[in-house]
């Protein structure tokens, strides 16, 4: 399933993600930073690496586990509350980045 869904994603990206993430103007897309994430849909936190790629993000668990989001905006304006949805849970997430400023 999460073959499929990371086709699905692939075929997203490719057609419609032209725009990088940035932040101040930068291109963020790329490296692993660390952040924070909460879930809307379990009320939890969580530490993870993010990989930015325009206007989704790839969340990294501890465990290996991973997920794909779309941001809610690819200009981010502040990477301690950058907003996000999970398409495939249909989950809201919200991401504290570290590593931006």
């Amino acid at each position: 399933m999460k073959l499929i869904y990371f086709l699905f994603l692939s075929i997203i990206f490719i057609n419609i993600s032209t725009e990088a993430a940035t932040y101040k103007g930068q291109n963020i897309d790329g490296p692993e930073y660390s952040a924070r994430a909460y879930s809307y849909g379990t009320h939890s936190y969580y530490y993870v690496k993010v990989v930015f790629d325009g206007r989704y993000t790839k969340v990294y668990f501890e465990g290996g586990e991973y997920t794909y989001l779309s941001l809610n905006n690819s200009d981010i304006s502040d990477p301690h509350d950058i907003y996000a949805y999970d398409y495939e849970k249909h989950v809201n997430w919200h991401l504290n980045v570290d590593g931006l400023d």
